[in-house]
């Protein structure tokens, strides 16, 4: 917000444009990850898990990781992806897991149709 001469907003104004970029933010992330970009998937799930993005942030976080764990090779963010889901798995009730399964089997059979799957790279 600095960067781009926003800090001079009026406070409601400043919020407003944050909002608008955090949104802008969200759906070039969720395009992405609609196009198979496991990186995208990453990025929403952290970004959700934080609760700081809108509604169901959990249950959205539980969504992509899934989605991850079904998808990806790499040894190192399975890992990583699983033990993140075992510890956000005890914060939801059942009907949230489910809710989040449906989301991922949506997700992954949109990956499956479009047939691209750009894999995570770890730099």
């Amino acid at each position: 917000m600095k960067s781009q001469g926003y800090e001079l907003l009026g406070r409601d104004a400043y919020i407003n444009k944050r909002n608008e970029l955090i949104q802008q933010k969200l759906n070039y992330l969720e395009d992405a990850a609609h196009k198979v970009s496991i990186r995208a998937i990453s990025r929403l799930a952290s970004m959700h898990y934080s609760q700081n993005y809108g509604d169901n942030g959990l249950i959205k976080a539980s969504a992509y990781n899934n989605t991850i764990l079904e998808l990806t090779d790499d040894n190192e963010l399975y890992n990583r992806v699983y033990w993140s889901q075992q510890r956000l798995s005890k914060r939801l009730n059942p009907q949230d897991i489910e809710q989040a399964t449906r989301l991922s089997e949506q997700l992954i059979s949109n990956i499956k149709d479009n047939g691209t799957l750009y894999r995570y790279v770890n730099n």
